[in-house]
């Protein structure tokens, strides 16, 4: 696979040990062959576009592309350096077919700057062999009827022995399925004799599959430093479409992504950007990204930039209404949510995690320590062990209790109406600001209702809050 992000039009090779290992099509173009001399392959083209290859980031990319690869099929393996196995056996009925399978494969590579050699067949080694030498797809036949004319050059075997097998006349794997399997073992050892056992299906070959781990990560890297920020957005817009086509393909929303921008001479900036409600929304986490590159003024340059995330939580789907609905209805409800917390995500990306806040269940029974303002991010670490209480409170609670008799028993109740009471509170009993107290909801004769309290070990009573 090569990725193509970068304008074709410029040749652009990977270099190994001072030699040329792989080339866009600019550069083949332009003449330049796998394995030359790098300062060679210069002199062919001068504005020839060398990188050093970087193993470990291509390890990423391809486990980045397997997992991509999940939309399609559960069973991915990798075989590094630059091949996917997918087992299709269970998802072509799924597809309608081959022909749709691997189309819908090739055209959802390209948003993502890959290109792909596709082959099929029934044994993985075939698979792999097919894709490499460009033969045919095969879904029902035997593979050795199949690749009888493939040069043995694509076999996965030390480059010794197949030296010494064209020194024997051997060309094709026609050839090499001509000849006693017991003769291939006692000259060239057991490894040939599986490998050719594996490629024909007579003998298992199982794959490890890459573990579905809930976490995504992406990154993409520039051949040129990056200056103006704002020109990340389209490689920006890249990533967030891969990064929400992962949560759709598993039904996820995400709580929470991270933006990393890395430059050889700069120390890694990294953004966190935590969602008021899980969403997989990629118009709104285009908008929230482009509202912390704006606030970003110290990261000069840019050549790196990955996408990451392992905060997740199952989708929860929405049905829309076959007919309009009134905004009171379950599915307006829903909406007004879901506005809500647009709202909410944008002044947080804009203003800053410290100025915004959210009301949130604190664990504590005392009416002045029920709720508690919390930022955005923290909400969802909040956890109800229990069913809240169903219990009525008032809308306004005063900052401190006001007193209103003093010396008291509680037969001075009757001068206000009783409508509920009493509901007792103890709590606190194991730090300083404990209490047990009673209370009771009572309206005024002038119509005002009441949330009051009596404390018993100092005979008095208190307004501690105000329903209308």
């Amino acid at each position: 696979m090569a990725n193509n992000f970068e304008a074709l039009i410029t040749p652009v090779s990977i270099t190994s040990a001072g030699r040329i290992f792989m080339s866009n099509t600019a550069a083949c173009a332009a003449g330049i062959e796998t394995g030359s001399i790098a300062s060679s392959a210069h002199a062919i083209c001068s504005n020839l576009k060398c990188i050093s290859r970087n193993e470990e980031k291509e390890t990423r990319a391809l486990l980045q592309l397997a997992h991509w690869a999940y939309q399609f099929t559960p069973n991915v393996a990798v075989r590094e350096p630059h091949c996917l196995l997918l087992d299709i056996t269970g998802c072509l009925t799924l597809f309608t077919g081959l022909a749709n399978l691997k189309k819908q494969i090739t055209e959802n590579l390209i948003p993502l700057g890959y290109s792909a050699a596709i082959g099929v067949n029934v044994t993985p080694l075939a698979a792999l062999m097919s894709a490499e030498a460009g033969i045919k797809d095969n879904i029902e036949e035997s593979p050795a009827e199949i690749l009888g004319q493939v040069s043995i050059h694509y076999l996965r075997i030390e480059l010794k022995i197949i030296s010494q097998l064209q020194r024997m006349g051997i060309q094709t794997l026609a050839d090499l399925f001509k000849l006693p399997p017991s003769g291939l073992s006692r000259r060239f050892g057991s490894d040939l004799d599986q490998c050719l056992s594996k490629l024909k299906g007579l003998i298992p070959d199982p794959q490890k599959f890459v573990p579905q781990k809930v976490s995504f990560q992406s990154e993409l890297n520039f051949m040129t430093d990056i200056s103006n920020l704002q020109s990340l957005l389209f490689p920006m817009k890249r990533l967030i479409g891969e990064f929400c086509g992962f949560t759709r393909n598993r039904q996820l929303y995400a709580h929470s992504f991270t933006i990393e921008l890395t430059h050889r001479s700069h120390p890694a900036k990294k953004i966190t950007i935590d969602l008021a409600k899980p969403d997989n929304d990629q118009d709104m986490f285009l908008a929230l990204t482009q509202l912390q590159l704006d606030r970003i003024h110290d990261m000069p340059e840019v050549d790196s930039l990955a996408l990451k995330s392992t905060q997740f939580c199952p989708a929860k789907t929405r049905t829309a209404p076959l007919f309009p609905e009134d905004p009171g209805s379950t599915f307006g409800v829903m909406e007004q949510d879901k506005n809500s917390a647009y709202l909410l995500n944008m002044l947080t990306a804009r203003l800053g995690h410290d100025t915004c806040f959210c009301l949130a269940i604190g664990n504590d029974h005392r009416p002045e320590k029920t709720w508690q303002a919390t930022q955005v991010k923290k909400i969802r670490s909040k956890t109800i062990t229990q069913d809240p209480v169903r219990a009525t409170r008032p809308l306004f609670l005063l900052d401190q209790p006001k007193r209103l008799y003093a010396h008291t028993d509680r037969s001075s109740l009757n001068s206000l109406g009783l409508i509920q009471g009493p509901e007792r509170i103890c709590f606190g009993w194991w730090d300083e600001n404990g209490f047990s107290r009673d209370y009771y909801i009572c309206q005024h004769s002038n119509g005002a209702i009441y949330w009051i309290y009596y404390q018993d070990y100092e005979s008095e009573w208190y307004l501690h809050g105000l329903f209308s």
